[in-house]
């Protein structure tokens, strides 16, 4: 009697980068556990894809446009209520410990950067089908310098909540209160209020000083 091969997983795939897109897809062919049967470049539209195509898995970029819907932490919550036995790996620039750590606690099983090795894309997915969770080196590094550096350190970003840390991240990028507002689904006077109580939480009383703390304790590169 002929074994049959084990089915491939059907994995989605969602980031607002093209390109990112068709690495995703590459890495995964040439791996074989698992096939691409839906791409996504926007909160919306992933929503729809997941709405009408069954899947094993879902390969996220942290951070898209939202529409109508949330991103960031607010998109892993919400997918994590909606299905709650879809396995998420996330793909990320972030590098921020405290946001790393959230989206965990969001519901992510596993959590890359983007500048992952060609390896690491296959062991989490592995590590997905025996119903692990896997996070990459880079990744298990900066939680472990984060650790590490929490005792000595005066930059205290666990004083934040993760909504605020992630407001925090997006302001010293250059997004505006209102744009801040629009990405994450969030009203503006909520993300204002968020700005101004991680502040507080920093004792820092100007954005110039907001600045100036997130470059010195490496949010801000």
């Amino acid at each position: 009697m002929t074994s049959q091969p084990p089915a491939l997983l059907r994995a989605i795939l969602a980031d607002d980068h093209p390109v990112v897109l068709l690495g995703l897809r590459a890495v995964l062919q040439k791996d074989g556990r698992a096939t691409v049967v839906g791409e996504a470049t926007s909160a919306d539209e992933l929503w729809d894809l997941l709405a009408g195509t069954p899947c094993d898995l879902l390969i996220t970029d942290y951070s898209m446009p939202a529409g109508k819907r949330g991103s960031g932490l607010a998109l892993i919550e919400q997918l994590r209520r909606t299905y709650p036995e879809l396995p998420i790996i996330i793909v990320t620039m972030i590098s921020n410990a405290a946001l790393l750590k959230a989206m965990l606690d969001a519901g992510a099983n596993g959590v890359l950067e983007k500048s992952f090795s060609a390896e690491e894309l296959p062991e989490a997915v592995l590590a997905i089908m025996r119903g692990r969770s896997y996070l990459g080196q880079s990744v298990l590094a900066a939680l472990d310098a984060h650790k590490a550096k929490a005792s000595e350190s005066h930059f205290n970003w666990a004083k934040l909540s993760p909504r605020e840390a992630e407001v925090v991240r997006l302001y010293i990028s250059g997004l505006s209160v209102t744009d801040i507002a629009e990405r994450l689904s969030r009203s503006v006077k909520t993300v204002s209020t968020q700005r101004l109580n991680a502040m507080r939480k920093l004792g820092i009383s100007s954005d110039a000083d907001l600045y100036a703390y997130s470059k010195d304790s490496g949010m801000l590169s």
